[in-house]
C-alpha cells in the first residue's frame, strides 16, 4: 500500500500561477535591462555602477 507521502513524492509538482507570474515578471526585468545596456552600453546605469564601485 502507498501512503498519502509517497504519492507526493512521487507525483510531478506542477507551477503554482504566482510562480509563473513571478517568472515572467523576472523575464520581463531581465530582458529590459538586456535592451537598456545594448542601446546604450556606456549609458547611465553602467556609469553609475561604475562610480558606486
Amino acid at each position: 500500500m502507498f501512503s498519502v507521502r509517497d504519492r507526493q513524492m512521487t507525483s510531478p509538482r506542477h507551477a503554482t500561477w504566482l510562480e509563473l507570474f513571478f517568472d515572467l515578471v523576472v523575464v520581463a526585468a531581465v530582458s529590459q535591462c538586456l535592451v537598456a545596456m545594448h542601446t546604450e552600453p556606456e549609458g547611465p546605469l553602467l556609469v553609475s555602477a561604475r562610480l558606486s564601485s
